[in-house]
Formats: C-alpha cells, sequence, structure tokens
C-alpha cells in the first residue's frame, strides 16, 4: 500500500484544512509548459478582441457613411435650383418645387415686366386691394371685421378680372407647369433647411420680414388667405 502510494506521488497541500492543490510526479507540467500554455491562451484572446474590434469598426465605418449619405440627399433636397444654394426663406409651388423667396419672386416678377410692357394699363394690386390687404393682416381685426374685409376683396377680385381679358402666365422653372396659386412656405422645409444649417456650422443669413414676403405676392397673385386659423377654419367647415 505504501508503495502505490509512493508510486502515484500524490502531493497533498493543505492550509488551514482545505484543499488547494493536487500534482503528481507524473502529471506535473514543467514550468516551460505552463509559460507556453499561457502564452496560447493570451493570444488566442488577443485574437478574438482583435476581430471583435474589425466587426465594430466595419458597422462605425457603415454608420457614418449611412449619416453621410443621408445629409448629402437632403442637402440635395435643400438646394435652390436657381442659387444653387441652400434655400433661404424657402417658398413651395403649387407644383410642389420648393425655391428661395429672392428667387422664385424675381423670376414670376420678370415674367409680370414682360406681360406690363405689352399691357401697360394691367394692374391686380389698386391702392384700395392695397388697403384691403393691409386690413386682413392686422391680427387685432374682429372675425366680423375679417369677414366683411374678404368679402370686399372677393368683389374686387372680380372687378378686376373683368377689367383684363389676359393675365400674365407663371411657370415653374423646374417642371414648367402652369403656376396660378400663390407660393406658399411649409414649416417642415423650414426646419429642415435650419437643422442642415446649424450641423453644418454654416454663417447666419439675413431673413425677409414674414410680413414684406407675403405682401410682396400681392401685385403678382390674388389675394389669399395669409393667416393659418383660417385655413384650418375653412377645412373644418369642409369636413362638417
Amino acid at each position: 500500500m505504501a508503495s502505490r502510494d509512493e508510486g502515484q506521488a500524490a502531493k497533498i497541500k493543505r492550509e488551514e484544512g482545505d484543499i488547494i492543490e493536487i500534482s503528481s510526479d507524473e502529471n506535473a507540467p514543467s514550468s516551460s509548459q505552463g509559460t507556453s500554455s499561457s502564452r496560447i491562451v493570451s493570444s488566442g484572446r488577443a485574437a478574438r478582441l482583435a476581430m471583435q474590434n474589425k466587426r465594430l469598426q466595419r458597422r462605425l465605418n457603415a454608420c457614418i457613411a449611412q449619416r453621410e449619405r443621408l445629409v448629402q440627399s437632403f442637402e440635395e433636397m435643400t438646394q435652390c435650383h436657381f442659387c444653387h444654394s441652400m434655400f433661404v426663406d424657402p417658398y413651395v409651388l403649387s407644383c410642389g418645387h420648393t425655391f428661395c423667396f429672392f428667387c422664385i419672386n424675381s423670376y414670376f416678377r420678370e415674367t409680370l415686366c414682360s406681360f406690363q410692357r405689352d399691357n401697360p394699363t394691367y394692374d391686380i394690386n389698386p391702392p384700395h386691394l392695397q388697403a384691403c390687404y393691409r386690413t386682413i393682416r392686422d391680427p387685432n381685426i374682429s372675425e366680423d371685421e375679417r369677414e366683411e374685409t374678404w368679402d370686399n376683396i372677393e368683389r374686387i377680385k372680380e372687378q378686376l378680372l373683368s377689367l383684363y381679358d389676359d393675365h400674365p402666365t407663371y411657370g415653374c422653372p423646374s417642371c414648367a407647369l402652369v403656376v396660378d396659386e400663390c407660393p406658399i412656405t411649409v414649416q417642415v422645409v423650414t426646419d429642415l433647411v435650419s437643422t442642415l444649417r446649424n450641423h453644418q456650422n454654416a454663417p447666419p443669413v439675413d431673413h425677409m420680414d414674414a410680413r414684406e414676403m407675403e405682401e410682396s405676392w400681392d401685385d403678382l397673385f390674388f389675394a389669399r388667405r395669409p393667416f393659418l386659423d383660417d385655413t384650418v377654419t375653412d377645412v373644418d367647415d369642409t369636413d362638417n
């Protein structure tokens, strides 16, 4: 029994009654073998970490590329076809195309001036109609006054239409479709342009006064309701 125990050469180290290591002379690795095994484990772990880092880097690069494509797409969507710059005070035409206020207003005004050279008496914005426009844009007037002013505007428009047999034809510079309604502002487009400018750290631009821009369409198109609450009221009345 004693010789068998010696052949196995089991060494049991105890510390305060707990077994902490069992080894034998036959199976005990040498110090050089332990160092080699540790190096193999370390190199395998490093290889796995390197693979994970490569995968994460590829995902990061893909996200960055996708963001850049999205920003480029938005930049193309918010570029004016006239000045080839990002919109300043964007206005949307009835066909859906959008331009800077100054660009599209100037373009339509050239059409008006050309038409007036052949029709010098043409004027759809006489002084008494301008007075009605100023009244309707006053936010302090009562609803009764507002409706009465709109009735006056409609009467004046009918009179003007009967005076002239022909009117200038405004066309979209992009699609050439006839634009017979006053351009409008769309808050979503304005917000998108503002976001892109902040993203690009673009310098601030000078904006025109909103009232002045609305009034500048008066001699190009007949009046339209200039307040959002009027538009909402009309929609509600139609639904009912």
